[in-house]
């Protein structure tokens, strides 16, 4: 970009931070592999994360309704 070869994103693009897909629509065969196997793998990591974070507070619910009114955790 800096040698003046590819063309920067208009500057709607880049105020939106969507310069990127600007970028693999101009080169899709270059940048396209690179950034769909990361973006991929980086979703599907937060995804996980996230499924545990919902499962942990689901038992930990299901945990507390056994316990009588004013009962301490153990």
């Amino acid at each position: 970009m800096l040698a003046g070869e590819v063309r920067r994103a208009p500057e709607w693009w880049q105020r939106h931070g969507l310069e990127w897909l600007y970028r693999v629509i101009q080169e899709p065969l270059r940048l396209g592999p690179r950034y769909f196997t990361t973006n991929f793998t980086f979703v599907a990591l937060v995804a996980g994360a996230a499924a545990g974070e919902a499962l942990r507070g689901a038992a930990s619910r299901l945990l507390r309704r056994g316990r009588p009114p004013g009962a301490r955790p153990r």
